[in-house]
């Protein structure tokens, strides 16, 4: 007499559906196992480049800090033209790194002392449009850029270059400097009003600065 079937509890119902899922997932691993192979070997080679590229980000950088400090060696020294050389050879090698930043404001500042406004302009401009990326050096370069306007005679020019970097940048511990070299400019491209104005920006936003003070005194002497 056949006896009568048990009755499955819910525990092994779901440990029947688990072994169940498991067999079909083996199966299917083994029909495709050249193709999980493939994809392992994808995804391998994939993480391989990457940690390969990162490698030589990482050299590259260093490289480059190693390149600016030689030609910051020359420079102390007094050998400018050495400098100016090997400050081009880390832009031009290890462009995009952190040191060709550094190198390409170095230069800029290098070709204004020597004179050379137009290609201290364009070493100032490649940093902003390059690289852009640290705080000092944005200000270097952009504060550069009105020197050399400066020097070219483009007051206005230059005025107007030191406002928007103050614009721009309002939380910048620069920003105060910049409106008082604006001012500065203004002035002397005799637009009297906007020089005030440079100034009220200094007492209202910047009281706390050192030049707060000395832009009341130049304002009244404005007046």
């Amino acid at each position: 007499m056949l006896k009568p079937r048990k009755r499955l509890t819910r525990k092994e119902i779901k440990r029947d559906r688990f072994i169940a899922t498991v067999s079909k997932v083996l199966a299917f691993i083994q029909r495709n196992s050249k193709r999980f192979a493939i994809a392992t070997a994808v995804v391998l080679v994939a993480v391989v480049a990457i940690m390969a590229v990162r490698q030589h980000r990482k050299a590259r950088e260093v490289q480059s800090i190693e390149a600016l400090g030689e030609a910051q060696t020359a420079k102390w020294a007094g050998k400018t033209e050495e400098a100016l050389k090997l400050y081009q050879r880390v832009t031009q090698q290890f462009g995009g790194t952190r040191g060709a930043g550094e190198a390409c404001v170095a230069l800029g500042n290098l070709y204004f002392e020597k004179g050379d406004v137009k290609k201290a302009k364009a070493a100032f401009q490649e940093y902003l449009n390059r690289y852009n990326n640290d705080p000092i050096l944005i200000y270097t370069a952009w504060s550069g850029i009105a020197a050399c306007l400066e020097q070219e005679g483009h007051y206005l020019e230059a005025a107007q270059r030191y406002k928007s970097f103050a614009d721009r940048h309002q939380n910048s511990p620069w920003a105060a400097r910049a409106l008082w070299d604006a001012a500065r400019c203004f002035r002397l491209a005799g637009k009297l009003q906007e020089a005030k104005m440079a100034l009220q920006e200094i007492i209202d936003f910047y009281p706390n600065s050192p030049l707060s003070y000395r832009a009341k005194s130049e304002e009244k002497m404005l007046e």
